[in-house]
Order: structure tokens, then sequence, then C-alpha cells
């Protein structure tokens, strides 16, 4: 033979992942320094609401303009480790949007499902169809259309809409519960 098998090796097992730290939002009282994302509408108002449908601590986001482009909200400085390239991010939360809030109707440019994004830290994102008035959890892992391995450094996350038969509109209202982002790297890097 040509001496090709010499170098060849066998591939291992992928290392196993350590968790590094959890960012767990705390809206017990205020908004935790979230902040609006769209370059259409700089009045996104964002509060705290002590119980919603049934959760309590919520962040309530209303839009106060009809959106054209990309927008939701955003939080920066989520972990104190640097995030890397190859980290593995995982997010789970509940969200609700809110198809009538009092007496305005159709904020979502209709009843049907909504693709609500997420970017996670490291920019990478998933996307869900949200169902209007009622709450959904949302779960990067089982979201699959990815791996969810970092692609990027970024240390902020966007919970987003982007399609354009999806945006809201002025006086769109969406909450959102129990946000928890959680930071593993490859135990051969720790």
């Amino acid at each position: 033979m040509l001496g090709l098998s010499s170098g060849l090796t066998s591939v291992s097992a992928p290392s196993s992942r350590v968790l590094l730290e959890t960012y767990t939002a705390d809206w017990s009282s205020g908004i935790d320094g979230w902040q609006n994302y769209s370059p259409n509408d700089a009045a996104i108002t964002l509060t705290r609401v002590a119980s919603f449908e049934g959760k309590s601590n919520v962040l309530k986001v209303e839009f106060n303009a009809d959106e054209t482009s990309v927008c939701g909200v955003q939080k920066t400085g989520l972990f104190s480790a640097n995030v890397r390239q190859g980290d593995y991010i995982e997010v789970t939360c509940n969200i609700y949007l809110d198809s009538d809030p009092g007496v305005l109707t159709d904020r979502w440019d209709g009843t049907d499902a909504v693709v609500t994004a997420i970017q996670m830290p490291g920019s990478i994102g998933d996307f869900w169809t949200v169902a209007q008035d009622e709450w959904v959890a949302l779960d990067s892992p089982s979201e699959d259309a990815d791996s969810d391995l970092t692609i990027g450094s970024g240390d902020s996350t966007l919970i987003y809409f982007s399609n354009t038969g999806d945006l809201p509109k002025d006086g769109a209202v969406f909450y959102v519960h129990d946000f928890v982002v959680k930071l593993y790297r490859s135990a051969l890097f720790t």
C-alpha cells in the first residue's frame, strides 16, 4: 500500500460539558437591566408586572409603534466568564403573546402563531412558532435546528421578531417569565 493508514487515528467521543454559569432574570423588583432593541421604536416600554395569567414576577414588553424590521428586547452582561467560540448555551423561558391587550386587537398581524426568536450569547439563535394568548415554554435544546454551539463571543441575548408577517404593531404586548441562560464549556477547556 502507499502507507496512508499509518497516520489515521480513531475518532473519540466528544468531551463532556461543564456548567460554568447560570443567568436567571430577576424581575421581582424591576426590569433587571433589559432594554429595547428596535431601530424603529426607541420607546418600547418595559415594565415589571407582579402577576399575569398565573405567573409572578414577569417582564411586560409593549411596542409603541408599528414595527418595520427586527425588534424586541435585549440583555447584556449575562455572565462574568467570557463566552468563547464553541461554548454551549441553553436558554429556557415562558412567553405570552397578548393578541388583545385591552381595547386593541390584531397587534400581531393576525391571530395565528408568531415566529419568535431568541439570539443567545455567542451569536446563535433559535426560532419557535408561538401561539398567542397562552403561556408557551421555549427551550433551546428542544429546538434542534442547530447545535446551540457559539460561533462568536458576544455576551448579550435578544428576544426578537423578524418575520415580516409577524412584526408587532403599535400597542402589541408580550410577557416573559422564568428566563434562564446556562453557559457550558467543554471539560477539555475548563
